[in-house]
């Protein structure tokens, strides 16, 4: 899994998510910011099943952990990295809808990795296996990558 090419996670939206995180005083507050999340990197907002998975994820750990793992996504860089897969077919799945990441990322991503292929898929956000209107085309596409 890579991210964006630099800080890959945008300090303005990392640092919100981090205080709306640290600041829920209670279950119904965690629910607001996973939903805003959810309406923020998907195209879909219907999916109520993905609100729950959500918390479910949060309540496993501690919320000071899920800070430092906000910290640490936006200081990582995974610039340096990409030389190290220049032998490995690496297929790069975007959303089109991204309003984390902006497509020249991907393609940037892309352009450094020499065995790389890329597709974007209309009307999803950045969260793509979690938009179950595409799961099953994404399921496709990545099997016909994975036969070639």
């Amino acid at each position: 899994v890579l991210f964006a090419p630099s800080s890959t996670l945008p300090q303005q939206i990392g640092n919100k998510w981090i205080a709306k995180i640290k600041n829920a005083r209670n279950q119904n507050e965690l629910v607001m910011f996973v939903q805003n999340m959810r309406n923020l990197t998907m195209h879909m907002k219907n999916d109520d099943g993905y609100v729950q998975q959500m918390l479910d994820e949060c309540n496993k750990c501690d919320r000071n952990i899920l800070c430092k793992v906000l910290e640490s996504m936006m200081r990582f860089d995974c610039a340096n990295e990409l030389k190290h897969i220049q032998q490995c077919p690496t297929y790069i799945l975007m959303g089109n809808n991204d309003e984390i990441f902006e497509a020249n990322d991907m393609y940037q991503i892309h352009r450094s990795i020499k065995s790389s292929t890329v597709s974007g898929f209309d009307k999803v956000g950045h969260y793509l296996h979690w938009d179950k209107t595409i799961i099953s085309k994404i399921t496709l596409t990545v099997w016909d990558f994975c036969r070639q």
